[in-house]
């Protein structure tokens, strides 16, 4: 097979005008969809739930570090048989369809606006505004599709994490359909988080800490005193 030679000019009127491009494509695309954006609002209810779900997991992860009458308290608040959080606690689990929801179907508009348009109106003219050239052993049309996934880096550094510049992390969530799931039924995370904390016993982990300092002749009032003048 025989090897492509390029031209050097192509480096500086197709190769590096394609970055050119792409890149402030992804900055006006961030800020476009930004100013699209419509606030979501979280119900106080769903807040709350959540709240409790993550409280009772911190303690089961973290409850050797508290005493065993601290432990059995919290433990009470949620499990109690009688006025438990999660033995009294009753939710409707959310029977609405996402497909009828119009701020839903809205936001998806808005996606598809502001991601999948600009990648095949910008692919297609550069397909056509470049045809013919060939930039590092690839078409003009391809490279243009490496710097849409491969500009994922500089968009982070320059505009954050959570940038709207990032073609990779939009078609994944259309591709998986993650934002036309349903939320999951309260009442049965309620339970699993229920019944994982009824089985969760406590261990003191620092059962015997004072006297282990004092065998190895480190008093207690020593480590203060040199935490405070050092």
């Amino acid at each position: 097979m025989a090897e492509l030679l390029l031209d050097s000019n192509i480096r500086f009127w197709v190769f590096l005008p394609i970055v050119v491009i792409t890149f402030f494509t992804g900055i006006i695309r961030h800020y476009v969809t930004i100013l699209l954006s419509s606030e979501k609002k979280s119900e106080l209810q769903q807040v709350s739930d959540s709240h409790a779900l993550i409280r009772s997991r911190i303690l089961r992860e973290n409850g050797k570090y508290i005493p065993k009458q601290g432990f059995i308290m919290r433990k009470n608040f949620f499990n109690n048989d009688n006025d438990g959080f999660f033995k009294t606690a009753k939710r409707e689990a959310a029977a609405k369809n996402p497909m009828t929801d119009p701020s839903m179907m809205t936001d998806m508009l808005k996606g598809n606006v502001t991601n999948v348009l600009p990648m095949i109106v910008i692919g297609g003219w550069i397909n056509w505004a470049f045809s013919g050239f060939l930039t590092s052993k690839v078409s003009s049309a391809s490279w243009y599709f490496l710097n849409v996934f491969g500009l994922r880096s500089m968009y982070t550094l320059i505009l954050g994490q959570d940038n709207a510049a990032d073609q990779t992390k939009a078609m994944q969530e259309q591709m998986s359909g993650s934002g036309m799931m349903a939320p999951p039924d309260p009442m049965k995370a309620f339970k699993a988080e229920w019944e994982a904390l009824e089985v969760c016993n406590h261990q003191w982990c620092l059962q015997g800490v004072e006297e282990e300092l004092i065998d190895g002749h480190i008093q207690p009032e020593t480590i203060y005193i040199k935490n405070k003048y050092a």
